[in-house]
């Protein structure tokens, strides 16, 4: 997948909607959680599908998903998912997720290694321009934040093993 998104996605279901953490566990072993969170009409093919997908979710085609971790307790059940996405976060799935479920919490730290970094909250986005050097990322981006995506820092020492004395 060019240009990858990493995103870090925090579901957590009160005690009570056991049908909608099934419905959602279901989904991502059937490969298919944006069109679970976000369902796209039946119908739709190539650049056709490609646009609504780009519109409604906000990147342009269904995530990889790289990890996943499912616990329940007596407050309900956190799913927390690791995912990559073109181009882009799929926030506008989350928020219309978030919208028909708003007993639910969503969130969602992202992170496009070469153009930006967030962190969006049941709605609310905040999210920062990559800089160009270590130092200023350390002052621009929270650590909290930063920590999340160790690709971040690797993308400076990168950098910084490529500059040799004398150059």
């Amino acid at each position: 997948m060019a240009n990858i998104c990493e995103n870090k996605i925090v579901i957590s279901i009160p005690e009570g909607n056991k049908g909608l953490a099934a419905d959602l566990r279901q989904s991502v072993e059937d490969k298919r959680l944006l069109n679970f969170l976000s369902p796209i009409e039946k119908g739709l093919e190539g650049s056709a599908l490609v646009e609504r997908q780009r519109q409604q979710w906000g990147t342009r085609c269904e995530v990889d998903i790289i990890q996943v971790d499912h616990d329940t307790d007596a407050n309900g059940d956190l799913v927390v998912l690791d995912v990559d996405s073109a181009w882009a976060p799929p926030l506008n799935a989350l928020q219309d997720f978030k919208d028909r479920n708003p007993d639910v919490d969503v969130s969602c730290a992202y992170c496009e290694p070469s153009e930006f970094v967030g962190q969006w909250n049941n709605g609310a986005d905040v999210h920062y321009d990559i800089p160009d050097t270590k130092e200023d990322m350390e002052v621009s981006i929270p650590a909290s934040l930063s920590s999340q995506f160790p690709v971040l820092t690797e993308r400076f020492e990168e950098n910084e093993e490529d500059i040799s004395p004398g150059m």
